[in-house]
């Protein structure tokens, strides 16, 4: 706490120096969530998404080299906020399952300073106005903003609150954050921006999916898409970007109108990329291609003047060099350094630029380097921690009564038996039987069918939806999800609600009440619903809202009294310390080397046939975690509850089932 008293005290002392000599300039610092650089037109971009950034970028510096040193928020913020790798400052997950079945949330430690409490100490006035969830003001992120708004505010409207801020005080510089989020999935620009880029409709209605179902099934290859698909969500995503340039138009031409835009110094940058299938797959979080990491990163001086710069810029440099441009010092034991200032004061540091990344996720950590157009990217894979059946009263947490959706394997030589491949608990109050599957043995006359191992007949009153009017409807081999319910010990389900699936839809399920749960001999599990025998192993995967009690026992979730606490729990030994990365015992690793000049797309790995190139980068891991271990920022763990409303807007987003 001292280290962080001098600091502030050293900025406070020199913006009182600053304040009787030459006036300090505005900071705007804007942040375009999911944004990758490759997709801009001043970056190349082939399409016409951005130009109001592109003018914008005549007059900056535009780094051709900008990186994020993660591919997602909630562990790039904070870099961006404090300068420090994410294995520093500890904040990784945003809804991590905690040991008591809560939902918990990686929280930034308040002994950590922030570029916003630097400007603050400067005599500066403080705001952000963003829209991310993850960025609450619970998980730390508000340290140094006097006005700290996060909610689910659009563009034009985080602009009107902006501008309300501005316009209050004139009396001071202001540093201001903000945060839009309209690039972010699910991809749906308003009109016309949503035609902007027009391509032949494909299968999918994609603004009417549940993305993150929709994201999981096009990233684990069931629910392919046709090249028309492909190009039509790559359109929405470009409609969205050229709509949030329009509104970044709109800004820019209010700060003018304002005398500000002159005078002020804007960064305009982005958290991560996007993947649209440069790998098989849509969305970011997991991987360290370039398609998450390439970033832009465009930064306008008052003393304006427009050049390309091929300077690595990282947004771990961000504080630093918006310290910088205000001509403020530099803290020590920041990992950044300012960009595009050699001579200010602070700004040395040793060649060549460190450029890693890194992501951590449940049992994965992952970690790249890059030297020149060679890059490496390190996997480690903890095992996985099997449940212990003989230890728990409850086998999964589950138990008699609930509603759970089950996916699996359903065998056609025992369809009264399924293989569950993944239970989710779901909300008690929908008492209705739900399964998934392919019509077979079509009876219209008699309005009935069989679907896995039941048979349905559909109720009189009963209406469906998508086109399908009845069972006479349908034809062999149609998917369908049928609603309905179901008699004691039998196998008939009469149908309230027929509903016929799209291909991207198409996956057999099941959902309904557990009659019963028990573990047998063989220490595997094996529970009763819909009359069906399910049997769940070591493999299965059970998820759910919350971890659930049992019968009669009080919930373990302190979120369920409305007070999100901190808390530091006795979890397992982490087994991705610095030092246990370095030596790599107990996990497994996998190495990857792509020629980046050759192979841009990092599609080839050639790790086995440039080792010397691999070792160079690997050993550059390695004393990067050296560096990381003696560093005095890792702090303990320490993460707070999710209460009920964050949950259903991360789970709106994508984020949570």
């Amino acid at each position: 706490m001292r280290f962080r008293l001098t600091i502030l005290a050293t900025v406070a002392a020199t913006a009182l120096g600053c304040s009787r000599g030459a006036s300090r300039p505005s900071v705007l610092l804007i942040l375009i969530d999911a944004l990758r650089a490759d997709h801009l037109s001043c970056y190349g971009y082939a399409r016409e998404t951005s130009p109001h950034l592109d003018a914008l970028a005549r007059g900056a510096i535009l780094f051709r080299r900008a990186y994020s040193q993660a591919p997602w928020t909630k562990p790039s913020i904070p870099t961006l906020f404090t300068s420090l790798y994410a294995i520093q400052h500890g904040v990784y997950e945003g809804e991590a399952r905690g040991i008591t079945g809560s939902l918990q949330s990686d929280v930034l430690a308040p002994d950590v300073i922030t570029v916003a409490e630097a400007f603050q100490e400067a005599g500066y006035r403080t705001a952000a106005f963003i829209n991310n969830v993850h960025l609450q003001t619970s998980q730390g992120f508000s340290q140094g903003f006097g006005t700290y708004e996060q909610a689910d505010l659009n563009a034009s409207a985080i602009n009107r609150r902006f501008l309300e801020f501005v316009d209050a005080d004139r009396s001071r510089p202001f540093f201001v954050y903000l945060h839009f989020l309209d690039v972010h999935w699910p991809y749906r620009p308003n009109p016309p921006f949503d035609h902007r880029f027009p391509v032949p409709i494909g299968q999918i209605d994609f603004t009417k999916q549940d993305w993150r179902e929709l994201r999981e099934r096009i990233n684990n290859g069931s629910a392919p898409l046709s090249a028309e698909d492909r190009a039509r969500l790559v359109s929405l995503h470009d409609g969205a970007i050229a709509e949030l340039d329009e509104r970044i138009g709109e800004l820019l031409d209010a700060l003018q109108s304002r005398g500000l835009l002159e005078t002020s110094v804007l960064l305009v940058t982005s958290d991560h990329g996007e993947e649209l299938f440069d790998h098989a797959r849509v969305g970011h979080g997991g991987t360290l291609y370039d398609e998450v990491l390439r970033i832009p990163m465009i930064l306008r001086l008052p003393s304006g003047g427009g050049r390309v710069s091929d300077e690595v810029a990282r947004t771990i440099d961000v504080f630093p060099t918006l310290l910088a441009s205000a001509r403020l010092p530099i803290p020590p034991g920041l990992e950044g350094r300012p960009l595009a200032m050699p001579s200010t004061p602070g700004s040395e540091i040793a060649e060549p630029v460190e450029l890693i990344a890194e992501v951590r996720q449940k049992r994965t950590y992952r970690v790249a380097a890059r030297s020149g157009h060679w890059k490496y990217i390190r996997t480690y894979r903890a095992p996985r921690q099997a449940p212990d059946y003989q230890a728990s009263s409850e086998p999964f947490g589950l138990h008699a009564g609930m509603r759970v959706k089950v996916r699996g394997r359903f065998p056609d030589q025992a369809p009264a038996e399924v293989v569950a491949e993944q239970v989710t608990v779901k909300d008690p109050a929908d008492g209705a039987s739900e399964i998934t599957g392919s019509v077979r043995e079509l009876d219209r006359e008699n309005r009935r069918f069989r679907l896995m191992a039941f048979t349905v007949v559909e109720e009189e009153q009963g209406r469906a939806r998508s086109g399908v009017s009845s069972v006479a409807a349908l034809e062999e081999g149609d998917w369908v999800k049928v609603k309905g319910s179901m008699n004691e010990n039998s196998t008939t389900l009469v149908a309230h609600k027929l509903e016929k699936l799209p291909v991207d839809e198409r996956g057999p399920h099941i959902e309904g009440i557990l009659q019963s749960i028990e573990k047998d001999s063989a220490g595997t599990v094996r529970a009763r619903m819909l009359n069906l025998t399910v049997h769940l192993d070591r493999r299965t995967k059970v998820r759910g809202p919350e971890l659930p009690s049992s019968p009669g026992t009080a919930a373990m979730n302190p979120a369920s009294s409305g007070v999100p606490k901190s808390r530091k729990e006795e979890r397992p030994e982490d087994p991705f310390t610095p030092a246990r990365l370095r030596s790599g015992e107990g996990l497994s690793i996998e190495e990857q080397m792509f020629d980046l000049e050759r192979d841009p797309g990092e599609l080839s790995n050639v790790s086995a046939v440039e080792p010397e190139r691999t070792a160079e980068l690997r050993d550059k891991v390695f004393l990067w975690l050296e560096r990381m271990q003696k560093s005095p920022r890792i702090h303990e763990d320490v993460r707070k509850d999710l209460d009920q409303a964050t949950i259903e807007r991360l789970r709106a987003l994508g984020y949570v089932r």
